[in-house]
């Protein structure tokens, strides 16, 4: 049975397909894990990638259950990773698309665009992908509700460019 997902007033059966190729930087997520005597741990692992060598370094690290929550564990590995690979904090999932954007994409994005395509990332912002997905959690956003904003512009009679400009910008905000 496929799973269903649930987009505004429809629903619609996820695929199963081609996923998301892995990224080079992960955001390892904290899992639990009972080591040998028996303790309940929660344990991470992620690859660090040191210049000049030819493979990634295997990392690991685990926080036991009796002094650490979940959350508090994956914010420890999230600064110790970050500390590690001296890179940008990843979001955490469960902040919304709207979140997202406001306060990580767009402020770094237009410090490298020009003001007529700021202007005109906003406008496809405002007018496609926030009222399809701005109140959705990172997370749970998959390319069934890509596919249904390019559907919905498709219907709408927009042209081949806009719709491929807005393409575009949804594959920059989630690559």
């Amino acid at each position: 049975m496929k799973p269903v997902v649930q987009f505004g007033n429809f629903q619609i059966l996820k695929t199963k397909g081609k996923h998301m190729p892995r990224r080079k930087y992960q955001r390892p997520e904290v899992y639990s894990w009972k080591g040998k005597g028996g303790e309940k741990f929660w344990k991470a692992e992620w690859r660090q990638y040191i210049e000049g060598r030819p493979k990634p370094k295997h990392r690991a690290m685990t926080w036991p259950c009796g002094r650490y929550t979940k959350a508090k564990a994956q914010e420890e590995c999230d600064r110790l990773v970050h500390e590690e690979t001296g890179g940008q904090l990843r979001p955490d999932g469960s902040i919304t698309v709207q979140e997202f954007w406001d306060q990580v994409y767009f402020p770094t994005v237009k410090l490298r665009i020009a003001p007529n395509t700021e202007a005109m990332y906003g406008s496809w912002w405002r007018n496609f992908i926030k009222p399809a997905i701005g109140s959705t959690e990172l997370q749970h956003v998959h390319k069934a509700a890509a596919d249904a904003i390019l559907n919905g512009m498709v219907a709408a009679g927009k042209s081949e460019t806009t719709i491929g400009c807005v393409l575009s910008l949804i594959h920059g905000i989630f690559a």
